[in-house]
């Protein structure tokens, strides 16, 4: 029986395999070809959907503290005694800053005397005028120099009320500016009050979105150093547009309770200001941009097919198509440089 050798020897090019056989002899036998299964361009595709955008506008504000004031002297004195310490926490109507009051209370004392004398004059007169010994004008007269004394009284009461620097609210004091047996000076600051349990957020909105925010919309906020996002609630918006800066300025108040939101800072606020349903929205990443505007892929019959798009509001990763795209196409995310019309694709559906 005659062997016959066979010798294989493969050969890839374009897709197909062939085998080139000798027999026995050494004699070439006519190749045989054998097509391989075909492969695709592998990228992920996402399904269009309906979806509800919200769209957000991010500005740069600054936080104040809810209420703060510059704590300083109405009348001039040495300072004798100071009621707390730096950095503590007050409340309303504590003493922190105490004048000398000495020469005003012996001031008052001689006018509590002079009253003394003064009421008994008055008691007496009336008894005469009731006896008809003094005239109406006699009595009268007395009756006046008691009031006048009482008037003088009052008032020294009040410029000693005046030495006694109270917190006008709940709040942390800073740094004190002045030490005791100094000499103050009316509207010297002594120290700053603020209160921190609250704070304010005030931020310019453009002017297009004026007819969008009004007082009770909530905004989140973040600041420099803090990974945590904050949320406010609009409490005053201003009634007018700033026309330097084409802005409405916007007050937030948020809840301040660790003191972690530092009065001065700076913050990124994201403001809400209406939505859409049923609308369609891309990966930012599946826009390719040319001169005309901007195209995506598509995969149809397993094919790419570039398509035009019109692009509406877009958010951090996304963007709106108002015209191209149809709810349930597939729409490549990547491999968008090696992509071309028409090439055959292996779709891989992205996690959301």
């Amino acid at each position: 029986m005659k062997k016959i050798l066979i010798i294989a020897v493969i050969v890839v090019a374009g897709g197909l395999v062939f085998f080139l056989t000798r027999n026995g002899n050494g004699e070439a036998v006519t190749p045989v070809a054998v097509t391989s299964p075909s492969k695709g361009l592998a990228a992920e595709v996402i399904l269009v959907k309906d979806t509800t955008l919200e769209e957000m506008v991010n500005v740069l504000g600054t936080i104040y503290a809810n209420e703060e004031v510059e704590v300083a002297s109405e009348v001039a004195g040495r300072l004798v005694r100071i009621n707390f310490s730096e950095g503590q926490l007050v409340r309303k109507g504590q003493l922190l800053f105490k004048l000398d009051d000495s020469e005003l209370q012996g001031r008052l004392k001689i006018l509590e005397a002079r009253k003394n004398f003064v009421s008994s004059s008055v008691k007496r007169m009336e008894a005469l005028y009731k006896a008809e010994a003094v005239s109406r004008e006699e009595y009268e007269n007395e009756l006046n120099s008691q009031e006048v004394l009482d008037a003088e009284i009052d008032l020294i009461q009040i410029q000693i009320g005046k030495t006694g620097i109270l917190a006008p609210f709940d709040g942390k004091t800073g740094i004190r500016r002045i030490s005791p047996g100094a000499y103050v000076n009316p509207n010297t600051t002594l120290v700053h009050l603020e209160d921190m349990g609250k704070v304010k957020i005030e931020f310019p909105l453009p002017e297009k979105y004026a007819s969008k925010i009004k007082s009770g919309d909530k905004v989140t906020f973040t600041v420099e150093n803090d990974s945590r996002t904050y949320e406010g609630t609009v409490n005053v918006v201003d009634p007018k547009i700033d026309q330097t800066t084409r802005s409405l300025f916007v007050r937030a108040v948020a809840e301040n309770k660790d003191f972690m939101l530092v009065p001065g800072s700076s913050a990124s606020v994201t403001v809400p200001i209406g939505g859409e349903e049923n609308t369609l929205l891309v990966p930012s990443q599946a826009l390719i941009p040319n001169l005309s505007g901007y195209t995506v892929y598509t995969v149809r019959n397993g094919k790419s097919v570039q398509t035009t798009v019109t692009v509406g509001l877009r958010t951090s990763n996304s963007v709106q198509i108002t015209s191209g795209l149809s709810k349930g196409d597939t729409v490549m995310t990547t491999n968008l440089l090696r992509v071309k019309e028409g090439l055959v694709i292996d779709p891989v559906v992205a996690n959301d």
